[in-house]
């Protein structure tokens, strides 16, 4: 039980409304930094771990279950030993006396601050996308299964001579594509498989009617047959899904810098 804890970053507690020592695991203690020797869990020192902004609305929550009963699931940020601000969930049910009062809790805290970190970084990642989107000179768009237009980017609104979004969205992807013989774009991301037109047909296309634009091709895994194809017809860059936002922006970024 404690190499797993310890192999999970998890640790367990257990504590009652009437009595203010808290009951803590091993590897509880070793989540905060902290040694059994040296520091007693009271419901106060746990608060004072707390940070500031985090401190009120958690203890509230957990007012909110013990009164209620309901299972009480928080993530917040708490100091560890060293000074830093790390990031916990605490997921807990409440337990009950003979009568069906609630006595207090019992559960477990687990260490997320490296998934936070990496759900920052997604967000982050996906905020450059979205600027890089919005912001593009060239159009950017999504098709959905059924090979019509689900979203467009400005540019693309302004090549297409229409004002929103829902002017395009639901029209026909080879339709749209038919514009292709009119504008011209710096930039297009295509899909190797689609419902109405192959992608290599439209990087064939593209590289004989406008060899100027550049091309990145992506496809789903098991497909690397097409995209060696797509390198080879011209496609500038090629990516394997799954793949990272950023790959795609600075790929693109790139690209439009290079023209």
């Amino acid at each position: 039980m404690r190499e797993a804890q310890r192999d999970a970053h998890i640790g367990s507690f257990e504590g009652q409304i009437a009595h203010d020592d808290l009951w803590w695991s091993e590897e509880l203690y070793c989540l905060f930094g902290l040694e059994a020797s040296r520091f007693q869990p009271t419901k106060d020192r746990f608060s004072d771990l707390l940070h500031p902004d985090d401190r009120v609305e958690y203890l509230d929550a957990l007012m909110g279950s013990l009164e209620t009963g309901e299972a009480f699931t928080r993530e917040y940020r708490a100091k560890h030993a060293d000074g830093d601000w790390r990031h916990f969930e605490t997921i807990a049910t409440v337990t009950f006396d003979d009568a069906g009062k609630p006595r207090g809790l019992r559960g477990t805290v687990q260490d997320i601050t490296a998934r936070k970190r990496v759900e920052r970084k997604l967000l982050n990642s996906e905020h450059r996308f979205r600027v890089l989107v919005e912001t593009a000179p060239v159009c950017i768009h999504e098709i959905d299964l059924e090979g019509r237009i689900s979203s467009m980017n400005p540019a693309g609104l302004a090549m297409l001579g229409v004002e929103h979004e829902r002017d395009v969205c639901g029209m026909r992807y080879l339709d749209a594509m038919c514009r292709l013989d009119y504008e011209n774009f710096d930039l297009v991301i295509s899909d190797i498989v689609m419902p109405e037109r192959d992608g290599l047909e439209v990087i064939m296309f593209l590289r004989k009617q406008h060899p100027a634009t550049n091309v990145i091709a992506i496809s789903a895994p098991g497909n690397g047959v097409y995209l060696q194809s797509a390198r080879g017809l011209g496609a500038h860059r090629v990516f394997r899904k799954p793949f990272e936002l950023a790959e795609i922006a600075n790929a693109a970024e790139e690209l439009l810098l290079e023209a």
